[in-house]
């Protein structure tokens, strides 16, 4: 189910995404909050999950924050092809893993949004225009 066949203004399959994503966060041993909006009203309450995924400008780009709670907003870590969410949040959730940091907020603190930003350029194929805070 589409996004926007549950909210008039959905610019993406949160649904969809939400199953794909799914799958990698099963394969950690703690819990991992993935909030995923529809569109930019943020019902999916994404800036204050611990990855947080919602649509940038149009259908054409997925922001991407890291790190939030309920007292603090993400970081802003950049924005994606629709298509590559899934990939994104896949090297995010592994390099946090391989840190051993516990914790999503004290991982960004602690490796860094540059740094955190690289990795993903490097890995992510048409990682685009990133954002910087």
């Amino acid at each position: 189910m589409l996004g926007n066949e549950l909210c008039p203004p959905g610019l993406i399959d949160t649904t969809g995404l939400g199953r794909k994503i799914h799958v990698h966060l099963s394969k950690l041993n703690e819990p991992i909050r993935v909030g995923i909006s529809g569109c930019t009203h943020d019902c999916g309450m994404s800036w204050i999950a611990d990855i947080g995924l919602e649509p940038f400008g149009s259908k054409t780009r997925v922001l991407i924050t890291m790190g939030g709670s309920p007292t603090a907003l993400g970081f802003v870590i950049g924005t994606v092809d629709p298509g590559d969410a899934e990939l994104a949040v896949q090297v995010l959730l592994d390099m946090y893993r391989r840190s051993g940091v516990r914790g999503v907020r004290d991982f960004v603190v602690k490796v860094g949004v540059d740094a955190i930003r690289s990795e993903l350029t490097r890995l992510v194929p048409r990682l685009g225009r990133r954002i910087r805070t």
